[in-house]
């Protein structure tokens, strides 16, 4: 496998890693990285893994750059031109790709705006190349089979769709879901008494292990409450329940 070329100076350049394999259709993916040395080891690591990758340097780079043939777009928080939460906006809502933020550190707040902003999964340096891969694929089995990975389900004239990150009122009103709040809602339809356990939803959702003083979870069970308030008119709730997590009422 190739090396990309492409000089560590101009944050605009996209490169192109060579092929491994010639003649096979692989996973395509874009990585929006602006450190050229970091961009570089990582797509070996991914073309090795078998996909495609194609880099881009910078958010202009990654915007101009086909972000319709990628099927993973995976995206630093900090570019040259700005903060990569920028683009993820753009693809926000877009249930036919995923969307991985490369944090540059564990930080929760981090964490929880890349996912309130309909983030697949957030992940940290350094880049364990095993589990990188396994993450990426992860979210490939939820695009690819997505019904053996949520669960949908009608409530007090409310369709609860965490699937494509939305709730749809009894007026035919559509409610967007972040993927935090996509995440929990999902936790709470497929437990059989509708609790969603606080550690296992920052483990799911979040990816790590929650500390007490940590409060991502509870930011988007608010959020996610005061939009299933909204779409059932004040039936369908979300409410605390002491020293385990949240509950799902109609």
């Amino acid at each position: 496998m190739g090396t990309p070329s492409a000089s560590g100076n101009d944050p605009d350049s996209v490169l192109t890693p060579s092929a491994a394999t010639a003649g096979v259709r692989r996973t395509r993916l874009l990585l929006v990285e602006g450190d050229a040395n970091l961009a570089t080891s990582l797509a070996n690591t991914l073309e090795a893994a078998g996909f495609e990758v194609k880099i881009a340097g910078s958010i202009a780079a990654g915007r101009a750059a086909d972000t319709d043939a990628a099927r993973i777009v995976l995206i630093s928080l900090n570019l040259p031109d700005g903060s990569g939460l920028l683009m993820l906006r753009d693809l926000a809502g877009r249930r036919d790709r995923g969307v991985i933020m490369l944090s540059a550190d564990d930080s929760e707040a981090e964490r929880v705006s890349g996912l309130e902003l309909g983030a697949d999964d957030v992940f940290s340096p350094p880049f364990p190349a095993r589990e990188i891969i396994a993450r990426i694929r992860a979210v490939l089995r939820r695009l690819d089979e997505p019904d053996a990975q949520m669960t949908s389900l009608e409530a007090a004239d409310v369709l609860l769709d965490p699937q494509r990150q939305r709730l749809v009122g009894r007026d035919g009103r559509e409610h967007r879901l972040t993927g935090a709040e996509a995440g929990l809602l999902e936790i709470m339809l497929a437990a059989p008494d509708r609790v969603a356990e606080r550690s296992l939803v920052a483990k799911r959702v979040l990816g790590y292990s929650l500390q007490p003083q940590q409060r991502g979870v509870d930011q988007f069970a608010s959020s996610l409450r005061q939009k299933l308030l909204r779409a059932s008119g004040g039936r369908i709730r979300v409410t605390a329940v002491r020293g385990r997590g949240y509950r799902l009422v109609w």
